[in-house]
């Protein structure tokens, strides 16, 4: 069986030292991927450059966005002004 963490999302101090801090935890750990879900009920950090950051942070588990909200995204090209 393989387990998966999700990162922290409704921290209140959430900064890129403590999302850093679990990504290498996570990849340092038993777990096989670090998830992460945006949310557009309170604030949390942009999930599409997020799973570029984890990336960089970390070498051996996969990474997984559990929600995408495609509305908050900028779709290029979109055909508007």
């Amino acid at each position: 069986m393989q387990i998966g963490m999700t990162l922290p999302v409704m921290e209140p101090d959430l900064d890129k030292a403590i999302l850093k801090a679990w990504a290498q935890a996570i990849d340092d750990g038993p777990f096989a991927s670090a998830c992460f879900g945006e949310r557009i009920a309170f604030d949390n950090p942009e999930t599409l450059t997020l799973m570029g950051a984890l990336a960089a942070w970390t070498d051996r588990v996969r990474l997984v966005t559990t929600v995408v909200v495609p509305q908050l995204h900028w779709a290029w090209p979109t055909g508007l002004p």
